[in-house]
């Protein structure tokens, strides 16, 4: 769990992103990200702008770890 905050994208205030992780074998697990954008009215407007975000990170990260195997899933 931590605190984000993106001042490029005009974040007044940080948002708490948490990080989970299911084993689903001996070399495998499952990543959820978390990210609550709070109640306000901006939150609606940012939401696919940060899945995507996420999603990009992920498949770098995976790209990264795993050149031959690629494939997050959503």
């Amino acid at each position: 769990m931590f605190d984000l905050s993106v001042l490029n994208f005009g974040a007044d205030e940080s948002t708490r992103v948490t990080v989970d992780f299911q084993p689903l074998g001996s070399s495998t697990c499952e990543v959820t990200i978390t990210q609550d954008l709070g109640a306000g009215r901006d939150a609606h407007f940012h939401e696919e702008p940060s899945r995507r975000g996420w999603t990009s990170m992920l498949q770098n990260i995976e790209r990264e770890l795993f050149p031959r195997r690629v494939g997050v899933q959503l």
